[in-house]
């Protein structure tokens, strides 16, 4: 998990120019997270091709509790969710492009901050999270769909409390700092070593 890039430069980290220090420190924070899952006894990635994905969506909603929710949609709308529609929707993203804590309307401006390309993304989706606190985009993975975070503060000791409260019998849960995570070998770290992330598990 990190702080996403300052709002004047939605591609920071590849710009040809920094940022100013002004510019950054003026800059509203922001910070994304990673959700995905591995189910190694049925070889499928993704962290909706669990056995059960109850094992991140009772943790997820533990730490960003909502009575209401907004998701747009492929076919263009902006739909809302109360408890039992957000589950459907967290267990199978196929038909939502975006999903918001909250109750947003607007649904250009939802699927404006929609896709694949995040950071080509930014502004629009910073726009949201002016709006909502935590916004969350489906990743498709090789077997369903991870899902990529985005909040205005930062996620990682809520979704760390999340999991204690919430232990699930043969699932084994880790936060891991973004940084540890920036190549293939890295990401899907329970495929090649396991026990490297071993300091990072939630027990």
């Amino acid at each position: 998990m990190e702080v996403m890039a300052p709002d004047l430069a939605p591609d920071a980290r590849r710009a040809a120019e920094p940022v100013s220090l002004e510019a950054f420190l003026h800059a509203p924070k922001f910070y994304r997270g990673y959700l995905a899952g591995t189910d190694l006894r049925a070889d499928r990635t993704g962290a909706t091709a669990l056995a059960d994905p109850s094992a991140f969506i009772a943790p997820l909603l533990h730490a960003f509790p909502a009575e209401t929710w907004t998701s747009g949609s492929t076919d263009g709308r902006a739909v809302t969710h109360t408890s039992g529609g957000v589950l459907r929707v967290l267990r199978d993203p196929s038909s939502t492009r975006i999903l918001v804590r909250g109750d947003f309307p607007d649904a250009d401006a939802l699927l404006a901050a929609a896709g694949p390309e995040h950071r080509r993304r930014l502004p629009a989706l910073r726009r949201v999270l002016r709006r909502v606190s935590l916004v969350l985009l489906p990743v498709p993975a090789p077997h369903g769909f991870d899902w990529a975070l985005f909040a205005t503060r930062p996620m990682r000791q809520s979704l760390s409390d999340a999991f204690r409260r919430f232990p699930y019998e043969g699932v084994r849960r880790f936060v891991i700092p973004h940084r540890e995570a920036r190549s293939e070998e890295k990401f899907y770290f329970e495929r090649y070593d396991l026990a490297k992330y071993e300091a990072y598990e939630i027990r």
